[in-house]
């Protein structure tokens, strides 16, 4: 399924200073619309791929 271009636009506008967050809303935005549903081993993959060193998840 194709990602809504209003919500593509307002991700990258509210995140234009954060690229690492902005790639990792995209991807949980992208993994969303592919119909997988609540699939927690993927969500703690995506969040391990784009966090920060300085935080913890």
């Amino acid at each position: 399924m194709a990602l809504n271009k209003q919500v593509l636009k307002k991700i990258r506008e509210k995140t234009a200073g954060d690229r690492e967050l902005q790639e990792f809303l995209l991807a949980v935005f992208q993994y969303e619309s592919e119909s997988n549903g609540w699939f927690k081993p993927k969500y703690k993959e995506l969040l391990e791929r784009h966090r920060r060193d300085d935080t913890c998840v």
